[in-house]
């Protein structure tokens, strides 16, 4: 698995991803998609919300690309990674 994992990370290039790719969509696709983070809990953990159940794929298709929607998601998820978490560690 870990192999897999560190080969799909060199296949979708996650660490220029999480610098440079722009998703100029963004706010397109979070009318019909609704998800984020907001803030902090009492312990310092970043709070996500993701409301997939809501999801309108149909138009989250007629917003963006599934090649740019996936990049967008592995961009995302990576600065939480890298910075988000990271900046939160510090008040633990």
């Amino acid at each position: 698995m870990w192999e897999d994992y560190i080969a799909e990370r060199k296949n979708m290039n996650v660490d220029d991803l999480c610098v440079n790719f722009k998703y100029e969509e963004h706010e397109k696709v979070l009318e019909v998609y609704m998800r984020g983070y907001y803030g902090v809990d009492k312990f310092g953990h970043p709070v996500y919300y993701d409301f997939s159940g809501k999801i309108n794929p149909d138009e989250v298709w007629k917003t963006t690309t599934e090649e740019r929607f996936i990049k967008f998601i592995y961009a995302d998820y990576e600065r939480c990674l890298k910075f988000r978490l990271l900046a939160m560690s510090h008040y633990t």
